[in-house]
């Protein structure tokens, strides 16, 4: 299945239409948060089994001050590549914040959090998404 464009962004200059895959969207993210030491990336396909979104993120902050950080530099870097973050919800205090892009929905933790949660157990049916996501989520 080819993925679909996440959103069309017209550029100033050149007036040409750049279109941002949701797959290199969920790169640009995935990189984002290895390159802020987030640990314990998974990405999950959840197109089969859940009518909320296409694909999950999920991440480990150490802290709730990076858990603030890399929320805001994933929100940061994906806006400047013309994917604005659609809504987030949580607050570090919490230990759980999720960005939500429409076709993709990141969520970072707290260690303590992510296990109370076990996220992952609750979409155990989804197939997960190696680390090369830029070259095999395309593929799928």
């Amino acid at each position: 299945m080819r993925s679909r464009p996440i959103f069309a962004v017209t550029a100033c200059i050149s007036k040409e239409t750049l279109l941002i895959e949701t797959t290199e969207a969920i790169a640009l993210a995935e990189t984002t948060l290895a390159d802020k030491k987030a640990g314990d990336i998974v990405i999950m396909d959840v197109r089969n089994v859940s009518g909320i979104t296409d694909y999950f993120i999920i991440a480990t902050a150490n802290n709730q001050r990076h858990i603030k950080a890399l929320g805001d530099e994933v929100s940061r870097v994906l806006k400047k590549a013309g994917v604005p973050t659609y809504r987030t919800s949580g607050t570090p205090g919490s230990e759980w914040i999720v960005l939500d892009y429409i076709d993709f929905v990141l969520h970072i933790f707290s260690p303590e959090t992510r296990e109370r949660y076990a996220i992952e157990q609750l979409w155990k049916d989804a197939p997960r998404i190696g680390a090369a996501v830029d070259a095999d989520v395309g593929r799928m």
